[in-house]
C-alpha cells in the first residue's frame, strides 16, 4: 500500500522485501523451534529501532535481562542511552523463578510469579514512561506464558496488549515456539498479528519465510539465513 510507514527489521534484504520493514504499530508473530535464531531476530529489531531512537520494551520470560543484554553487546548493538538513562527497559519476568531480581531504572521486576495482571500494569506504566512518539516492543514468549496461565486466559490477554501497544504507537513483536501448541491457539494469533514470521531448521541450514505480512504483497517462499556476528543476514 502507497504510502504505508513501515518499521525496520534491521535486517535489509528482509525490508526490501517488505517495502521497507514491519507496518508501523503493527504485530508481528515469529515462530520456529529453538535455537533457530527467533530471540536474535527479536534483539536486531530492537537495536534498529534504539539506533533510530526509538525506546523499547523487552517482556522476558525465557531469559535473565542481563544474559540479554549481554548477547546484544556481544553484537556490537546498543542497550542503554536517551531516555531516563536507557534506550530499553526490560519487563523481568523471568528471574521470579530463581529467586527474584533487584528493580533498577532499566528494570521492572515481577515478584512471585507469573501474573497476567501484573504484566498487563507493568507494561502500561513503562509505555506512559516513554514520552516519545514511536516505540518497539518484544514479547518472548508465549510459549513460557502457557507453562503458566491457563490457555482461555492468555488468548483473552493477548488482544489486550497488542491493543495497549497500538496505542501508545509500538510496533510488537510476539515470539512463539513452533511444533509444540495446537492448531487453534496458532490460528488465534495468526489471526490477531498483522504479520507473521516462520523459521525452521534443515540439517546444519537455517530459513525463514513471511507467510503473512498486512497491506504487503510478499513471497511465502523459505528463505535461508545465516546468523553472525552482525546478526541475521539473508543469503
Amino acid at each position: 500500500m502507497a504510502g504505508l510507514t513501515k518499521s525496520s527489521s534491521g535486517i535489509k534484504k528482509l525490508d526490501d522485501m517488505l517495502g521497507g520493514g514491519f507496518p508501523q504499530n503493527g504485530t508481528i508473530l515469529v515462530t520456529g523451534p529453538p535455537g533457530v535464531g527467533k530471540s536474535t531476530l527479536c534483539q536486531q529489531f530492537l537495536n534498529r529501532g534504539m539506533t533510530g531512537e526509538e525506546p523499547t520494551v523487552y517482556i522476558t520470560l525465557d531469559a535473565a535481562p542481563d544474559d540479554i543484554i549481554d548477547e546484544m553487546k556481544k553484537m556490537g548493538w546498543k542497550t542503554n542511552g536517551y531516555l531516563d538513562g536507557t534506550r530499553m527497559i526490560f519487563l523481568d519476568a523471568y528471574s521470579w523463578k530463581v529467586g527474584g531480581s533487584k528493580e533498577e531504572p532499566w528494570k521492572r521486576v515481577l515478584q512471585g510469579g507469573l501474573d497476567i495482571n501484573s504484566l498487563n500494569v507493568m507494561f502500561s506504566e513503562i509505555l506512559n514512561r516513554m514520552k516519545v512518539e514511536k516505540k518497539r516492543s518484544i514479547f518472548d514468549s508465549v510459549s513460557t506464558l502457557l507453562l503458566y496461565i491457563p490457555s482461555e486466559i492468555v488468548v483473552r490477554f493477548i488482544p489486550i496488549m497488542i491493543a495497549k501497544g497500538r496505542s501508545f504507537k509500538t510496533t510488537q513483536i510476539i515470539v512463539l515456539e513452533g511444533g509444540i501448541h495446537g492448531d487453534q491457539l496458532v490460528n488465534t494469533l495468526n489471526y490477531l498479528s498483522d504479520g507473521v514470521i516462520e523459521m525452521k531448521l534443515e540439517g546444519n541450514k537455517r530459513f525463514m519465510r513471511v507467510s503473512k505480512m498486512k497491506n504487503t504483497s510478499v513471497s511465502r517462499d523459505w528463505m535461508e539465513f545465516r546468523i553472525n556476528g552482525s546478526g541475521i543476514s539473508l543469503v
